[in-house]
């Protein structure tokens, strides 16, 4: 299989391609740039790794333009995606830059960042958790380390103020997509998964007690509004959000990076390490059994290969629940997914890969390849930390 992994990955590479005028993460030139850099890294393709340097070099010229002006700050499509994946490739040493010329941006973000708190924003791709994610891969810089704890800081003391019984509603995401303004959004993209995973990471950094209390609360009321419920789709073991008031549960019923189930396994695996919690791993080891039998698309609701919620992205973060749980049923489910995602590529009659043409980090060929090149070489892997993977 490893040899068809790297003939995918190397067709895919040729067909890359990005939205001329956008410098994002999403759809523009950063995706691709960074995803060359880590396919040269791979393969060992000095030609790749120029290529990348080419568009990263066009990134920051139009970034440092005299008359340019930055008016999307969110990770996946604005500056801070632009920056986090920067940031990435120098933690990686795939990159020779200094993050110290960022300072100006991050102050920008960090501001941004805290405005978008106060209106009660908390989206990983288009909100402030994805600024929180990017600040906590800088720690090291003292003055971004303080971004972060202060960013983190006021999430916490909205996350335990009277009357929020321990979560946030994200205003933004249910006004954009018309959803009950009184909606509790549990997914990763944009919900409680991305809050609970970037201030376990902060706690790991700071040991703050009230934090790591007021994490511990959140999960376990998570936990416990569970309990007893029954899905629509009995395959789903976790609702995605929830009504309080009306007393409503919604379950998505697919698996994914975006939404579902294997959030909360992470949640789980990685709450009950970094806070002693062993019966949240237990909780998680018990529900793991159902969710990976989940393989066929009724099941699943996965029928694309790319990273968000395809074949690609789901054997890619089993593989993460692998390495954090040290269960190995997410290693076999990793290696199951991964084969459905070769398979997508290759028409029937011929043993030669077919691409489409999909411009999107999350929902097309970029992702895709970056999944690939971590199931080539599981040290590579680490890209994912700029989606909480």
């Amino acid at each position: 299989m490893k040899e068809d992994i790297k003939k995918l990955a190397s067709a895919m590479i040729s067909a890359l391609e990005w939205d001329k005028e956008n410098n994002g993460l999403g759809s523009g030139r950063m995706g691709i740039a960074y995803a060359r850099m880590y396919f040269g890294q791979c393969f060992d393709d000095p030609y790749q790794k120029q290529l990348s340097l080419t568009l990263l070099e066009e990134i920051f010229n139009d970034l440092t333009r005299p008359n340019y002006r930055i008016t999307d700050m969110s990770l996946l499509d604005g500056l801070v995606g632009i920056l986090s994946a920067t940031a990435d490739l120098v933690n990686h040493d795939l990159l020779d830059f200094e993050l110290e010329y960022f300072a100006e941006m991050d102050k920008l973000v960090y501001e941004h960042a805290l405005n978008q708190i106060i209106e009660n924003n908390i989206d990983f791709l288009y909100g402030p958790m994805g600024a929180l994610s990017y600040f906590l891969s800088r720690s090291c810089n003292k003055k971004v380390a303080e971004y972060a704890t202060h960013i983190g800081e006021r999430v916490c003391e909205r996350l335990v103020s009277p009357g929020a019984q321990g979560y946030l509603l994200n205003n933004s995401y249910n006004l954009r997509d018309k959803r009950s303004e009184k909606e509790i959004n549990y997914t990763m993209a944009h919900g409680m998964t991305a809050v609970w995973l970037n201030l376990l990471q902060l706690y790991k950094h700071n040991g703050d007690q009230k934090l790591g209390s007021a994490i511990k609360e959140s999960i376990n009321l998570f936990i416990k509004e569970n309990e007893g419920r029954s899905s629509n789709r009995v395959c789903q073991r976790f609702f995605n959000a929830q009504n309080r008031e009306e007393k409503k549960a919604f379950y998505v019923g697919r698996l994914g990076w975006c939404s579902g189930d294997l959030n909360i396994l992470q949640v789980l695996y990685t709450g009950a390490n970094v806070l002693n919690e062993p019966a949240w791993s237990q909780l998680a080891n018990s529900e793991a059994v159902n969710i990976v039998s989940r393989l066929d698309y009724t099941s699943s609701l996965v029928n694309d290969p790319f990273l968000c919620h395809g074949y690609l992205g789901v054997s890619h973060y089993y593989s993460l629940l692998n390495s954090i749980s040290q269960n190995p049923i997410f290693y076999s489910a990793s290696q199951s997914w991964l084969k459905k995602g070769l398979e997508h590529f290759k028409p029937v009659s011929s043993g030669d890969f077919t691409i489409p043409t999909v411009k999107s980090f999350l929902y097309g060929n970029t992702g895709a390849l970056l999944s690939l090149i971590s199931a080539y070489q599981p040290s590579l892997a680490h890209w994912g930390k700029i989606i909480l993977l």
